[in-house]
């Protein structure tokens, strides 16, 4: 499977700031040299690593046969079958207090049966999240086509 140009990058890069930072803070606890804490030191150094490495996996990943949407804490996975059109919105969720927002689009996806699926792991910028919706609705089509003759 192959990820869409520009799925994750948010994600990459916040995880990217949150490592530097508890790194540092992490080396300037060691270098303090006090014994309390060492224990909470180590495990938001654990934390972050882990947090880093999930990040390098977090995006839109197409194959030939299906398309995978890949977050923090699960994977989403599609038949191309099963979808009908893929569409950018403002991001709604746990970051925004369930309001819509300007700042963030997610994709949402409209299933064959009629159902939308609102996907709040493609999280990203609106120009990068409109570009990662019409790649899919491009591949979408294609396949409809070639599928349909």
């Amino acid at each position: 499977m192959q990820r869409l140009k520009g799925s994750g990058t948010l994600a990459r890069w916040l995880a990217t700031a949150a490592f530097v930072i508890v790194t540092v803070s992490f080396l300037a606890f060691l270098s303090d040299g006090g014994g309390q804490g060492l224990l909470a030191a180590c495990i938001f150094q654990f934390v972050a690593t882990v947090t880093m490495l999930r990040s390098m996996y977090i995006g839109v990943y197409v194959g030939s046969d299906r398309v995978r949407f890949v977050s923090w804490m699960r994977r989403f996975t599609l038949e191309w079958s099963g979808i009908r059109r893929s569409d950018a919105i403002p991001y709604s969720g746990f970051l925004s207090k369930s309001s819509d927002t300007n700042f963030a689009s997610m994709i949402r996806v409209t299933l064959a049966d009629g159902r939308m699926i609102e996907l709040q792991s493609t999280v990203g910028g609106p120009r990068a999240v409109r570009r990662q919706a019409a790649s899919l609705n491009r591949l979408i089509q294609v396949r409809s086509c070639s599928h349909g003759a």
